[in-house]
């Protein structure tokens, strides 16, 4: 029962909801039934053209017709076309989700100096200056948090608190899973 409420509560309000990358999604995957449409109908202007000079300079045109060599030849050439605009349009989002997964299997692993680098042009490429955005203002808070633990390392030394100083060294031993800078080789 709960989870079908929790399901209820989240239903989409709006179809739009980033405007311009939507748009942009669906021109581009427009363009392929339009360009298959421009193919078929290039196909078929060319044959009738064909037929028009075969009447104008009165060749007999009874051995031009469809035939099964022309027909598979044209599919053929549109199904590489269709493919081929598939292949760039599918790299223009796969590629930048392929990066940013990469990046933020990194990020996992502690190495927080890593970034998404993406083209301009790439989609999704808010979302990779927001990673990136989170990304520093965690490096941020962490190297501040280092130099809080070192300051209060610093003091129970001078204080003599054994406990404190074995509670503050735990919290370094944590924080050093972190990395916020690139290792220099």
């Amino acid at each position: 029962m709960v989870l079908v409420m929790s399901q209820a509560k989240f239903k989409r309000k709006q179809f739009m909801i980033d405007h311009a990358l939507q748009l942009k999604l669906t021109l581009e995957m427009a363009l392929l039934p339009m360009t298959g449409a421009l193919l078929a109908w290039g196909n078929i202007v060319i044959y009738d053209e064909l037929i028009r000079l075969l009447n104008l300079f009165n060749i007999d045109n009874q051995g031009v017709s469809y035939n099964w060599l022309y027909v598979t030849l044209i599919v053929l050439v549109n199904f590489i076309i269709f493919i081929s605009i598939s292949i760039v349009l599918s790299h223009r989002i796969a590629g930048p989700l392929f990066h940013i997964n990469r990046v933020l299997k990194t990020l996992k692993q502690g190495l927080w100096f890593q970034r998404v680098h993406l083209r301009q042009t790439d989609h999704l490429k808010d979302l990779a200056d927001n990673i990136n955005e989170l990304s520093d203002e965690l490096v941020q808070r962490l190297e501040h948090l280092q130099q809080v633990v070192s300051d209060a390392k610093t003091l129970a030394e001078q204080q003599k608190q054994a406990e404190l100083l074995n509670k503050i060294n735990a919290i370094e031993t944590q924080l050093e899973y972190f990395k916020t800078q690139k290792p220099s080789n």
